[in-house]
């Protein structure tokens, strides 16, 4: 009895002596081996993709003036794609640790400074939000001021994801007029969010691609974010793909502190949505829209008379030239 024991106790023994020569060999391989390769592959330069957005199509009138164009903005966002590139688990000297929480952790406190923002709400939203659609840039913060844009800048060579955006929003020069028509934006609702990003898990899936391939393309060309504004009313929600454009990619080589080294084949430039000619005239619009404010005193006077509209027509065409109400 004592004989097997002691037998069984001297195989366990054996494998884990064997184990722990093979643990030996290997460290002794890599740090005498391929030592050279490690260092190399170390220092090698990375690359580092960046989406460049889309400028939304504008809306003119008949004469082509002006009635929705966009304006330049500052933003902060992050791009999760950069940050997966840290591993989730890694043993430092047999301690299991986790890098990738680690590191957005302090990502949220320092971006907390600089962005006057909650760093357990950044932390949040990076590990829930950003990670959905991690191909995109997530909008942490919009309208930043341009010191705030430039020291967002600074941090981008030592912050692996971290990207000072010069974007566009939505401008309207002639002010209200005309706003019944034109509509308006709003941010993107989570069930469509939803739906469009199991749309892109279901494409992924699918093998035979046909002609689900294009419109993968498109969905990821296109890119919604949770962040993003899109038209809901009007011409602006009425004609949504057309106006929103498709993003532009550029890659390029970084060192291993994360300065640009240059850019790699391959991009392409952002397209911008189509301009929208509409047939009504800015002028004659806005002259309606004054004369049903101008009314607006006498009609309060008569209980039974509420509201108003103006609907101005091209005889000859059957063109809408103003629409007010």
């Amino acid at each position: 009895m004592q004989g097997s024991k002691a037998s069984q106790t001297n195989r366990v023994l054996r494998v884990i002596l064997c184990a722990f020569l093979v643990i030996v060999l290997r460290i002794w391989h890599l740090s005498t081996v391929q030592r050279e390769e490690k260092l190399l592959e170390a220092k090698r330069p990375q690359e580092r993709t960046l989406l460049l957005k889309a400028d939304r199509g504008v809306l003119v009138d008949r004469f082509g003036i002006p009635l929705a164009e966009n304006k330049i903005c500052y933003n902060a966002a992050i791009y999760y794609n950069q940050l997966a590139q840290i591993p989730v688990i890694a043993w430092q000297n047999g301690v299991r640790t986790t890098p990738r929480r680690e590191y957005v952790l302090e990502l949220s406190h320092v971006l907390a400074k600089e962005l006057g923002l909650d760093p357990l709400t950044i932390e949040d939203e990076i590990h829930s939000r950003a990670s959905l659609f991690p191909h995109v840039p997530y909008l942490l913060k919009s309208n930043l001021s341009e010191s705030e844009h430039y020291r967002l800048k600074m941090l981008e060579k030592d912050w692996v994801g971290v990207h000072a955006e010069i974007g566009s929003e939505r401008y309207y020069p002639l002010g209200p007029v005309a706003c019944n028509v034109i509509g308006r934006m709003g941010s993107i609702s989570s069930r469509e969010y939803r739906a469009i990003a199991a749309e892109m898990a279901e494409l992924q899936d699918v093998r035979e691609w046909g002609e689900d391939e294009g419109r993968l393309s498109e969905l990821k060309e296109k890119a919604y974010t949770l962040t993003d504004l899109i038209g809901k009313t009007g011409v602006e929600g009425q004609f949504e793909e057309e106006l929103r454009g498709f993003y532009g990619k550029k890659t390029f080589e970084v060192d291993q502190k994360g300065r640009y080294l240059r850019e790699l084949p391959g991009g392409r430039e952002a397209v911008s949505g189509k301009k929208i000619t509409l047939s009504i005239s800015a002028e004659l619009q806005q002259f309606a829209e004054e004369l049903l404010a101008e009314d607006e005193k006498r009609r309060q006077k008569l209980f039974w008379m509420k509201g108003g509209a103006v609907v101005a027509l091209d005889p000859k065409t059957g063109e809408i030239l103003a629409l007010a109400s």
